[in-house]
């Protein structure tokens, strides 16, 4: 599994705690698709990681349950303190349950800067991940 986090940065001084926004997030996932979450960042201080939580919402409970709910992304050093990250996730592992079911899921995202200072969590719309 290989997720990709991709930062584009401008300089900006906010004093206060880390800021996140989605700007847009694939909501339908074909099988075998991607999850591509952009989202934008505000910071006075270096962020250190993103913080990715997946929660299924379909009623019936899952066949296969994937290892881990949350992932925590180390940011690549940076200059700036405002900008957007794209995080991309593969189909494969973190995204299916590999049921006979299509699933509904709900990501959360958070940042954490380098003084451990966390953003509000933002939530995303339903994603829909076709598994037929």
């Amino acid at each position: 599994m290989t997720t990709t986090l991709t930062i584009w940065s401008c300089s900006k001084n906010n004093n206060g705690k880390p800021q996140i926004s989605i700007q847009s997030i694939t909501t339908e996932i074909p099988n075998g698709g991607n999850l591509d979450a952009d989202l934008k960042f505000n910071s006075g201080s270096h962020l250190d990681s993103l913080i990715v939580i997946r929660i299924r919402t379909n009623e019936a409970p899952p066949q296969n349950v994937p290892p881990g709910d949350t992932l925590r992304i180390s940011i690549p050093e940076y200059s700036a303190s405002k900008g957007e990250l794209e995080f991309i996730q593969p189909y494969q592992g973190y995204l299916t349950f590999g049921d006979n079911a299509n699933d509904t899921l709900v990501f959360k995202f958070a940042v954490l800067d380098a003084n451990n200072k966390s953003s509000d969590t933002v939530t995303s719309p339903k994603v829909i991940v076709h598994n037929l």
